[in-house]
């Protein structure tokens, strides 16, 4: 029966049993819908190869284009007021024009420090603007390899209503709920 529900040997043709499919609600996922770092279901998808993956993107913070007061190879002075290690979670990224972005070692309330090994190249000047990005892995599913166990809505640290949900669309026993059209 092992066989018959991973689909190897005679039943590969068929691939696994599947209970079903999960699906990202990005309204509720933290990282769509409120730009805050988590890759929780990602992390326990149980398959190998994982049928949540992710994608990655930088999105400039709510305020966080900052004017440069004055800065170093690895510092940056700013105006504005910044609430203290906000940016040392080790998701933050500092990007100066004309340069790469820099990951973000801690800040105080008026400072930001870049973290070692990560200098600026050309080191931003006084009264240009900088931005604090924040690294963002958004989860999507692989249809085709989803089983629908279940074990990523839950572990969803989202309360309430999870941001990631299983339903039966594609499950093996019904052919009425199948999602992919036959190649």
């Amino acid at each position: 029966h092992l066989r018959k529900k991973l689909g190897t040997d005679q039943f590969a043709d068929v691939g696994p049993i599947k209970l079903g499919t999960a699906f990202v609600d990005q309204n509720r996922c933290l990282p769509w819908a409120m730009d805050k770092p988590c890759i929780v279901c990602e992390e326990n998808c149980p398959l190998s190869p994982k049928a949540i993956y992710t994608e990655e993107c930088f999105n400039t913070v709510r305020d966080g284009i900052l004017t440069v007061k004055k800065a170093t190879d690895n510092t940056v002075e700013v105006e504005e007021t910044l609430l203290p290690d906000k940016f040392a979670t080790g998701d933050y990224y500092c990007a100066a024009e004309g340069d790469e972005r820099r990951k973000i070692a801690e800040n105080t309330e008026n400072t930001i420090v870049i973290s070692s090994g990560e200098q600026f190249e050309k080191i931003p000047a006084a009264g240009s603007k900088i931005e604090v990005q924040v690294r963002l892995q958004r989860p999507l599913i692989d249809i085709e390899k989803c089983i629908g166990c279940g074990v990523c809505e839950h572990e969803c640290p989202v309360s309430g209503r999870k941001a990631i949900r299983v339903s039966a669309e594609n499950e093996t026993r019904s052919a009425d709920r199948k999602l992919l059209l036959k190649h």
